[in-house]
């Protein structure tokens, strides 16, 4: 069964994000998760990426196995802002693999969405849209 849980973490319209990704980009979403350095919370977990895990708690480990490094997340934004003087500001991290990409949105905050989607969709665009929806609820 589809997981859906409302956001509780983070200080920015998480539950926004989820639906404008699920409108976007429909069943193709796989998961989506808010975090902070200390915390996360999965807010929408697809049947497949259940299928995929075996089960419901098979995707809880493998969460908690990620976010034990989501911290990097936050060093990796602080570091592009120390070595390159030009960039404003870093709003996310897209990780591209074979079929799929894993996107991280980041706050000055220290808060974050996660989400992945296939590579076939924009995800840069949904990116800027999620950054948009982050941006105009703090």
């Amino acid at each position: 069964m589809t997981l859906r849980e409302p956001s509780k973490l983070v200080g920015f319209d998480a539950d926004g994000a989820v639906d404008h990704l699920l409108e976007a980009a429909g069943d193709d979403v796989l998961v989506v998760a808010e975090y902070t350095p200390g915390d996360y919370r999965l807010l929408y977990v697809s049947d497949d990426l259940e299928a995929m895990y075996g089960s419901g708690e098979a995707v809880a480990e493998a969460a908690d196995s990620i976010h034990e490094y989501i911290d990097l997340d936050f060093r990796e934004r602080e570091l592009f802002l120390d070595l390159y003087p030009t960039i404003d500001d870093v709003d996310g991290l897209i990780t591209v693999a074979t079929d799929r990409s894993v996107v991280r949105v980041v706050t000055p905050r220290d808060e974050g969405l996660y989400f992945s989607v296939p590579n076939d969709l924009d995800v840069t665009a949904l990116l800027e849209a999620v950054v948009g929806i982050v941006e105009g609820s703090r």
